[in-house]
């Protein structure tokens, strides 16, 4: 009976590492500065925002849209403290969603592109969502 429940303990100890590896795994879960630089090797500053609009299509990402005459609105948003507008234009998809209900989260990406619609920030926020 001992080696039963040693056997037991080992077992479930096992599965509970692999669901946290499995868990831990997913790249939406990093911080979002990680993610920025993650989303600048697939669009580096000075794309094109065409070129942008084609990775974002490409891509298993959500695309919500690109704005033509306002750039990147930071509010209060983001961690840092910037507030403003960020370029002329914009663009805007979500990378993808984690968690279970009602522990889910959203992960979003801007990309903030000058006059000449050549890529000058990315910006990436993560927000609690019920969907």
């Amino acid at each position: 009976m001992e080696k039963f429940a040693i056997c037991a303990s080992f077992a479930s100890l096992t599965v509970i590492l692999i669901v946290v590896a499995v868990v831990m795994s997913n790249p939406l879960r990093r911080s979002t500065e990680r993610i920025r630089e993650d989303v600048l090797q697939f669009t580096p500053i000075g794309t094109s925002k065409d070129e942008v609009l084609e990775i974002i299509n490409e891509s298993e990402w959500e695309f919500l849209g690109a704005g033509v005459l306002h750039g990147v609105s930071l509010g209060h948003v983001f961690l840092d403290g910037t507030q403003g507008t960020v370029g002329t234009q914009s663009a805007r998809a979500v990378l993808g969603r984690y968690g279970i209900r009602p522990f889910r989260s959203i992960v979003q990406t801007w990309w903030a592109f000058d006059e000449n619609g050549k890529l000058i920030d990315v910006f990436v926020m993560r927000t609690p969502t019920f969907d």
